[in-house]
């Protein structure tokens, strides 16, 4: 980062720490619903701890049923990515989406034979809601999926995929807010250069000390693979800084490694039409 944000990052970094109290009351607040178009939870992830894509266990074997549950969730405006089967990590991101969305334990492991059989004959449209404790955090970030929701007066408008963490712990929970914005385009961390010299930063919306979400030159793959930052598509970011601004609040829970997060309001309603 260039030496005028490092100043301004270390005082920020105090400054957000006596707001971090406030992730407890919003969690404490949000109320749990049951969706029309989600079944009952489903079992732990029997891949959690093993961050290898090649390690998840199959979601499925059949390729037709495979082709309609993607192009089903692709239709909801889910991230699969380019995923061709059920077994793949970026359909399990997705199908971990699916779940937190229609109001239930969001997790990655594989399909239940009901669940297929809902998604696959759910409807063409779907509108995602959250809580209405959340109508004011626009952007929720899922550690457990690897996604971030945007969210508007309380209706899901994006789900992208994101890359957090790599190890547990470095990318932060709680209720942040956006108090910096990188004027430029790319940008060189000081804490975690590139090691072939390359800006690593995309358009940079800072939420907590040295911590943004930010446009990445890697792959956003759905394993944690960050120092801490939130990573995201330059494309995507491009989107989203349009959207935020300083002051945006941000929440950001889960945890990769213990495979699954409680469900806290999402609910999702067909569209007619």
């Amino acid at each position: 980062m260039p030496a005028s944000f490092e100043s301004r990052k270390r005082t920020a970094l105090g400054l957000a720490l006596g707001g971090l109290a406030a992730a407890v009351l919003v969690v404490a607040l949000l109320p749990i619903r049951n969706s029309a178009l989600a079944e009952a939870p489903v079992q732990p992830d029997t891949a959690v701890g093993d961050r290898s894509a090649g390690a998840l266990v199959s979601l499925g074997s059949s390729a037709d049923s495979d082709a309609a549950v993607l192009a089903k969730l692709r239709g909801w405006g889910l991230p699969v990515g380019k995923a061709t089967r059920m077994s793949q990590a970026e359909a399990r991101r997705a199908v971990c989406a699916w779940r937190e969305l229609s109001g239930h334990t969001a997790t990655r492991a594989s399909l239940k034979a009901q669940e297929r059989q809902t998604i696959t004959q759910g409807p063409e449209k779907v509108a995602f809601t959250v809580a209405r404790s959340l109508k004011q955090v626009p952007v929720l970030i899922n550690q457990v999926c690897q996604t971030m929701i945007y969210q508007a007066d309380g209706t899901v408008v994006r789900v992208l995929p994101v890359s957090t963490g790599m190890y547990r712990g470095t990318s932060r929970n709680g209720l942040f807010h956006v108090y910096d914005a990188y004027p430029g385009r790319w940008q060189s961390s000081s804490m975690f250069p590139d090691p072939h010299g390359a800006p690593n930063m995309y358009r940079a919306l800072y939420f907590f000390g040295p911590l943004a979400i930010h446009g990445s030159n890697h792959p956003i793959r759905p394993i944690p693979e960050s120092s801490g930052c939130t990573r995201t598509k330059p494309q995507d970011q491009d989107w989203l800084v349009k959207r935020l601004h300083v002051g945006s609040a941000i929440y950001s829970y889960g945890d990769w490694w213990s495979g699954k997060t409680t469900p806290f309001g999402m609910k999702a309603a067909v569209l007619r039409g």
